[in-house]
């Protein structure tokens, strides 16, 4: 039978990634699907046929929990695993200096031994003791960074964007935390730009269902401030109102209707929370526009008014009689916080852009107090949507659906 060509460094990291895999209580199958992997490139890794990077192997590594000196140690393995002869020096506190001997040992057909003075080495009693890591879901900051054998300020200095760990210590902090192959996936991605102000996503033809981006800055945001021009702002949308603007969509797929549905509702949850107040300019040729037909339309105008008496909102109209306007460029979510710098959103069809650059952001302050300066205030505001409201209804009751006229809003802030 011809030998399989292979190094000692080889058959060290592969006996030890399986040893790994089989402590950790996972078959071949269930760890490749954790992973997202195909069970071959699982094997081919153990096997040493590559196709795998360092980093991959650090998630890995810390799925299964692998001690922080046998992690260190296959992680070190890994980029010279085909390289022949090994010269090992071994110092004072080495963990296992006889490990790569005894592990050929294991596999060897025959053996020959020579010593001079004393017994062989292999009929002495050497033993071995390995550190046993119990995997367990749920660990606080300390049982993470204790089984990454860091300083927990190390892991507070990674979560809180402060520098100090390589995408390999992320990628095994990922592994101890079990985190699911598409999350990991998206975290190990953002972490080399995460310092980079300003992000803009493209999301190909259209924005996925859920912008988690934008969800989990609203759920941290202190204020809101936004500007609508042609609809009703996503955040004051009723489900009947969205699904009439999804399903106009040239792009957004009509079987994600109620998923995408359920996803603006989840923005709008994240800013009824205590503490945070929003501000809503909302141009009033939106008003007029029949989303959804008429008893769509009806009760969204009612919805906004119920949402104006809240006291964490505040709906501002703003006049079309005014004419040109400082935001007629484009819509834009302005977001402030109690810890963070100031942000804004824009939305497109296909893309989304953050923007942090603070002489952009303040660009867009000066749009805010000029919208704020044009619009009516708050009561005159409620009672435009008021009077618009009734109109409506009055079109209701006497049959006669069509569109009130515009100065029926306008009226009240001329007065």
């Amino acid at each position: 039978m011809p030998k399989r060509s292979s190094t000692a460094r080889g058959r060290e990291f592969g006996n030890g990634l399986r040893k790994a895999i089989a402590k950790a209580g996972f078959t071949s199958r269930a760890l490749a699907e954790i992973l997202g992997w195909d069970e071959a490139k699982l094997s081919d890794l153990i096997n040493g046929k590559g196709g795998t990077s360092l980093v991959e192997l650090g998630v890995l590594l810390g799925i299964c929990r692998v001690s922080p000196a046998e992690r260190d140690h296959l992680l070190s393995l890994f980029p010279v695993a085909h390289t022949r002869d090994w010269l090992q020096h071994h110092g004072p506190d080495e963990f296992d200096p006889l490990r790569t001997f005894v592990e050929n040992l294991a596999t060897a057909e025959t053996l020959i031994s020579w010593q001079l003075h004393r017994l062989p080495i292999l009929l002495q009693a050497p033993a071995y003791m390995r550190a046993e890591i119990a995997a367990r879901a749920g660990l606080s900051s300390r049982a993470a960074a204790e089984l990454a054998d860091w300083d927990e300020a190390k892991l507070s200095d990674l979560v809180n964007g402060m520098g100090g760990s390589s995408v390999v210590d992320l990628a095994v902090l990922l592994g101890i935390c079990r985190a699911v192959a598409a999350e990991r996936d998206h975290l190990l991605g953002l972490f080399p730009g995460t310092n980079v102000r300003g992000w803009w996503q493209q999301h190909g033809r259209c924005a996925p269902v859920r912008l988690r981006t934008l969800v989990e800055h609203l759920a941290m945001a202190k204020t809101l401030s936004c500007w609508q021009a042609c609809v009703v702002p996503d955040f004051l949308q009723t489900p009947a109102y969205a699904r009439a603007v999804i399903t106009a969509s040239c792009n957004e797929p009509a079987d994600e209707l109620e998923e995408r549905v359920k996803a603006q509702l989840e923005m709008q949850q994240a800013l009824l929370r205590p503490g945070v107040q929003c501000t809503y300019f909302i141009h009033e040729p939106a008003l007029y526009l029949p989303v959804g037909g008429h008893d769509v339309h009806v009760e969204q105008v009612h919805h906004l008014l119920r949402m104006a008496v809240q006291s964490s909102v505040t709906i501002r109209i703003v006049p079309a009689a005014i004419g040109a306007h400082a935001g007629m460029r484009w819509p834009f979510t302005q977001l402030t916080f109690a810890k963070y710098e100031t942000l804004v959103c824009l939305r497109n069809e296909n893309s989304t852009l953050f923007i942090e650059d603070t002489a952009a952001v303040e660009g867009y302050d000066a749009i805010v107090r000029s919208l704020d300066r044009y619009s009516l205030d708050a009561d005159q505001s409620k009672a435009a949507i008021t009077r618009f409201g009734e109109a409506l209804s009055a079109a209701d009751r006497s049959n006669e659906r069509t569109m009130p006229q515009a100065d029926s809003v306008r009226a009240h802030g001329e007065s």
